[in-house]
């Protein structure tokens, strides 16, 4: 899409309904998984992929994938979405874990993680709080997670709205959410699990669209992540499902947004975001500054290119950052880069899809 054009998405919005959205964003043929491990270059260059249509939703700013196909991603054994190798991520899950037990008061208690993964927080939530959990995760691999000396179990598998979830004092959901695409129902799935216990809650953490937008991050735009978050937004959708909002917080650096709510009394009609106007503006000059972003990118990359030699190695931190480079910024001057994935025990040697 030409920078500062625009068109009607055809979809209401998955969060509030709205029918008046606009597609801000498009991209064809980009990586469908971000996670996956592929043995071959040549298996990582037929993975699948799918297409990107960000829509913007003008009644409640939400963002999200107009173009994301479910079919196209795979949640197997082969997906690595841990960040645990990393000392500083494994120092930030134990901090924040101390903080959530301390906050909410979570001492032998029930936890329900929905989208564990390896299940690396929910291990530290029953193992720092003596709490007793369950994890469910289609990609979990039990020869990897911690059972927290029997206080953790985990389920390979979904959890649906079909699926009756175990009782729980809190229901936990981290980075998952951008991957649903009917985020309203998800969401009215945790607010079902936790019932009318005053005393129960539900945290989720998700990236933050806000500054995704504002700083052009479009190293975190991608087809799996098919649903984006702000702070208001993301508020709104939890009291149009029967939460209370407690706290909402940034994390990381800011690169993630926490939510923190609880069953309210009843049901309330949740006004229009505060925050809306600033994604309004920040969603309008997103494709001008896409523009010149991939620009400055294409002319480093040229330039290290000519300077060092025919073949190169592109070494990324990010596990998506090396497939938008390539997606939003390849010319001539990358067919001879050879990619490298980022530095971590389970991805070394490894292409990623």
């Amino acid at each position: 899409m030409e920078a500062g054009t625009a068109m009607a998405a055809e979809a209401r919005c998955p969060a509030c309904g709205a029918a008046a959205s606009r597609i801000f964003h498009e991209a064809r043929s980009v990586p469908a998984n971000s996670c996956l491990l592929l043995s071959t270059a040549a298996a990582a260059r037929r993975c699948p992929r799918g297409d990107l249509r960000l829509a913007f939703c003008r009644g409640c700013g939400f963002v999200w994938n107009a173009a994301f196909d479910a079919a196209r991603t795979r949640y197997t054994g082969r997906y690595e979405e841990t960040q645990g190798f990393s000392p500083v991520f494994r120092a930030f899950h134990q901090d924040l874990a101390r903080r959530l037990i301390a906050r909410r008061g979570l001492r032998r208690r029930r936890i329900l993680e929905i989208g564990c993964g390896k299940g690396d927080f929910l291990a530290l939530l029953c193992e720092l709080g003596d709490n007793t959990g369950v994890g469910y995760d289609p990609a979990y691999a039990p020869s990897r997670g911690s059972d927290a000396g029997g206080r953790a179990v985990y389920v390979r598998a979904f959890l649906t709205p079909e699926t009756p979830p175990p009782p729980a004092d809190l229901v936990v959901c981290k980075m998952t959410l951008e991957h649903v695409p009917d985020v309203a129902a998800f969401v009215g799935m945790a607010r079902a699990a936790l019932g009318d216990r005053r005393d129960a809650a539900a945290f989720f953490m998700v990236p933050d669209a806000a500054r995704i937008l504002r700083d052009c991050a479009w190293e975190d735009v991608y087809h799996e992540h098919c649903s984006y978050f702000a702070a208001g937004p993301l508020t709104r959708l939890f009291r149009a499902a029967g939460f209370r909002v407690l706290r909402v917080g940034a994390e990381f650096d800011g690169q993630y947004l926490t939510i923190e709510a609880a069953p309210a009394a009843r049901l309330r009609r949740p006004a229009s975001p505060e925050d809306l106007p600033e994604l309004t503006r920040a969603v309008a000059s997103f494709p001008k500054r896409l523009a010149a972003s991939r620009g400055r990118w294409r002319r480093r990359l040229a330039a290290l290119h000519r300077a060092e030699g025919e073949r190169q190695a592109l070494i990324t931190a990010h596990r998506a950052t090396l497939a938008d480079l390539v997606v939003e910024v390849h010319d001539d001057a990358l067919t001879s880069w050879e990619a490298a994935p980022r530095v971590a025990a389970r991805r070394h040697s490894k292409g990623q899809g």
